[in-house]
């Protein structure tokens, strides 16, 4: 795999967490971002039909698709951009060629868990781990998936601190690993008081209230893959001798003849 790159553009599709949602909230997401994350661009993949989505966003270094992204059967099939002509799946950024951005991000993946466990795959989180490790076969070496999409500010918070903390130049120190840069991330938006109004999956109740983010809903349902620092080899290096490391087998004994 390739080390991962510096900073660089952050495609973003902001879609439709919920089923109420209304482009506003996407714009707004998407102005946050950019505001936490300079040059964040939206995909905007319905602005230009001529221009098959994957290649738009095949062009960045990071990739975040903020929509429900839920179905059935293969996960291939299942969209993560919506658009004219079928938007985008994962069985279209899978197909050659590799593509570029290091790090993609789908928070809204909708898995069986979400759904209480009452349909299981044929076998049991497959359909997580086939949604990220796509996600890495195309060419990305850092995959966030979620368990259950929550949405709202502090998924959004999330993103950002994490994207904004493991892309940033290295310093002195070196540069934070992607599980650094995340412990990081859930750390700060453990430290912020929920608001209802801006949280869709939380209801306001009387005489009851969050004084701050620690309760796992808000940052528990989130599933880190990263490949890790330097390269891969074509072919991993063989051994020196018959069997380096180990002590020689010896030769089997002649058995005496049968009486």
């Amino acid at each position: 795999f390739d080390a991962p790159q510096g900073p660089g553009p952050v495609g973003v599709h902001a879609g439709r967490m919920f089923r109420g949602d209304t482009a506003e909230v996407g714009a707004a997401l998407t102005a946050r971002l950019r505001a936490a994350l300079p040059g964040t661009m939206p995909l905007a993949e319905a602005n230009v039909p001529a221009v098959p989505p994957a290649l738009v966003a095949a062009l960045c270094d990071d990739l975040v698709f903020f929509g429900e992204v839920a179905g059935e059967g293969p996960i291939d099939a299942r969209p993560l951009m919506p658009g004219a002509g079928g938007g985008m799946t994962f069985g279209d950024w899978l197909a050659a060629p590799r593509k570029r951005p290091q790090r993609v991000l789908v928070p809204g993946f909708q898995s069986a868990m979400a759904g209480g466990l009452h349909r299981l795959p044929n076998r049991p989180g497959e359909d997580l781990f086939a949604a990220a490790t796509d996600l890495i076969a195309a060419g990305a070496h850092t995959a966030l998936v979620s368990r259950w999409r929550m949405g709202g500010r502090i998924a959004s918070d999330l993103v950002a601190e994490f994207l904004g903390d493991v892309a940033a130049p290295a310093a002195a120190g070196g540069r934070r690993s992607a599980a650094e840069s995340w412990h990081r991330a859930v750390d700060l938006v453990m430290a912020e008081q929920p608001d209802p109004a801006v949280e869709p999956r939380l209801k306001a109740a009387p005489k009851v209230a969050l004084d701050d983010g620690t309760h796992p809903l808000l940052w528990a349902g989130y599933m880190l893959l990263d490949c890790g620092g330097g390269t891969q080899a074509d072919e991993p290096p063989r051994p020196a001798g018959p069997q380096a490391g180990r002590p020689p087998v010896p030769a089997p004994q002649p058995r005496g003849e049968p009486r």
